[in-house]
């Protein structure tokens, strides 16, 4: 079960759906499309779990992303236009943009936009943090 700080802070940001992929959430506002949600959460789950068994494959990964024992794991921000996946501080945990509404009506793009969004999200808070010599990665740093 969430607790109740990111419950709370999931319905004033106006997220009616939710999945939970391996305690990854992902929630979306109720005029997000419910199947591009399940989309996100299949790609999620190959990417936890690779061998397809059922299981996460490295729970020290699943720990990173897992919302339901860390309520500042990351999350998926799932929304209808870009107002809708705005930053909400009162969700704890980074929120990734889905930004399948950036499609528009071309669904051909959706997946493309999803797969890339997820790898987001489980490259820099889960893979990168556990395995930091291996696939880390560094933080562009804007110079003025």
């Amino acid at each position: 079960k969430l607790n109740r700080k990111v419950r709370k802070g999931l319905a004033k940001a106006g997220k009616k759906k939710c999945i939970e992929v391996f305690g990854l959430l992902i929630a979306g506002t109720q005029r997000a499309s419910s199947n591009f949600m399940r989309y996100f959460a299949n790609i999620a789950a190959q990417l936890l779990d690779t061998d397809c068994d059922g299981k996460p494959d490295d729970q020290n990964v699943v720990s990173m992303i897992n919302k339901f024992e860390n309520e500042d794991a990351p999350w998926l921000n799932i929304g209808h236009d870009h107002s809708s996946e705005a930053e909400y501080p009162m969700v704890p945990g980074y929120g990734y943009s889905g930004q399948i509404w950036k499609a528009g009506g071309n669904t051909r793009w959706a997946p493309v936009i999803a797969l890339e969004e997820m790898f987001h999200l489980v490259h820099q808070q889960a893979w990168a943090k556990v395995y930091p010599k291996i696939i880390g990665y560094k933080e562009w740093i804007k110079a003025f």
